[in-house]
């Protein structure tokens, strides 16, 4: 598995998610919200993640991301955070839901602002760069992380 860490630690490899368990220990979470899309859900991606996770199947997902995020997806996105008490984000999908998944990371860093918590919030982002073959068959996907 290639790993760069500049800024930020950046796993590189088919079946990363392997990693997803370890990663949110060490940032200590243990309620992220998943941002996706319904096409990562449909693919099986967000299920191959949520097994990956010993409390997955009970974390929060919010999968209404729009093609290009908006502010209305990222304040909905913000109030699931809220409203469930979650303490970081994963970003699953291609651009869009991680573009999501940094925006409510940044509304619930401001917020803890305002509250006297911490400004800074952990986000993980996992890339599902699809190859296209046929028959179609998506392979697992390949864990980002960013802080």
């Amino acid at each position: 598995m290639a790993i760069l860490s500049y800024l930020t630690t950046t796993h590189f490899d088919f079946g990363a998610v392997k990693v997803l368990p370890k990663e949110l220990l060490q940032l200590g979470l243990l309620r992220p919200l998943i941002t996706t899309d319904k096409g990562v859900r449909a693919a099986g991606l967000l299920e191959r993640v949520l097994d990956a996770v010993p409390n997955g199947k009970t974390l929060p997902v919010f999968d209404e991301t729009p093609s290009n995020p908006t502010e209305r997806a990222a304040l909905s996105a913000f109030d699931l955070y809220r409203e469930q008490s979650c303490d970081g984000v994963i970003g699953l999908g291609g651009g869009s839901s991680m573009d999501l998944g940094k925006a409510v990371a940044l509304l619930a860093g401001a917020a803890g602002r305002s509250t006297g918590t911490s400004p800074w919030l952990a986000v993980l982002v996992l890339s599902t760069v699809l190859r296209r073959s046929w028959p179609f068959r998506p392979p697992p996907a390949p864990a980002v992380k960013c802080q």
